[in-house]
């Protein structure tokens, strides 16, 4: 054999391993891609088992149906929590509820508020802010003048405004956690308001935000349900993920 077929059927050997190589570097790219995916199915499955495992009382009331608050920002008296901060934005934190059925009852006193809900993953950062500032909370901030649903720190004045808020108003949060539904109501003494949420997190907890010092809420009462009674919601506005 002379020098120059040696030469090429080292050239050909080189191009072989190459070939190998690219082959070996795809089959280890796409091994990669479905083990990410199968990760990623893994964490939903995860994540859906404990959200119907989690413990949850049938029903909590007053200050009992708030589990996590941060007690430098707030005064208690019964069923009434106060913000006494007046730089810190905290938020009140229920306990934390699965794919159920569940509903917060409160009533209003002098305050300008927000109430919804947070994925229980943002639960200690919402105990500092108020939670509809968070990508992950969502609900309703109601006033004096007016009510709209808010979320990311905006509000979705597009979607029409609520009942303003009025002392002593009665305000049910109604979340349906069920995979296939995932939506989040608000009643408003006995009437449903229009814009209502879809794509809620499971698992999360109910949330409220009280926006000026000194101004309270009542908290009434958490319970989970065996089924949805708030009827109506004709906006549906999707949590952003």
């Amino acid at each position: 054999m002379g020098a120059a077929e040696s030469q090429q059927l080292t050239e050909e050997e080189q191009e072989a391993q190459r070939e190998l190589t690219r082959k070996q570097n795809e089959e280890w790219r796409q091994y990669r891609k479905e083990q990410e995916e199968k990760d990623r199915q893994d964490r939903i499955e995860e994540a859906e088992k404990r959200a119907k495992e989690i413990i949850r009382p049938h029903i909590k009331t007053g200050a009992d149906a708030i589990e996590k608050y941060n007690s430098r920002y707030w005064s208690v008296k019964g069923k009434c929590f106060r913000r006494n901060d007046e730089y810190t934005d905290p938020s009140l934190l229920s306990y934390e509820i699965g794919a159920v059925v569940a509903r917060m009852t409160l009533r209003t006193l002098d305050s300008t508020f927000a109430v919804g809900i947070i994925s229980s993953s943002l639960s200690d950062k919402a105990l500092l802010t108020d939670f509809t500032k968070l990508k992950g909370g969502a609900g309703w901030e109601l006033n004096i003048a007016s009510g709209r649903p808010r979320q990311n720190s905006r509000q979705n004045d597009e979607y029409g405004v609520c009942k303003r808020n009025e002392f002593g108003q009665r305000i049910v949060l109604e979340v349906d956690g069920r995979e296939g539904f995932r939506t989040m109501k608000l009643s408003q003494d006995g009437e449903t308001q229009r814009p209502f949420f879809t794509n809620i997190p499971v698992p999360f907890r109910f949330a409220v935000a009280i926006l000026w010092q000194n101004d309270g809420i009542e908290i009434e009462s958490v319970e989970v349900a065996e089924e949805p009674q708030l009827v109506g919601g004709t906006i549906p506005i999707k949590m952003d993920e």
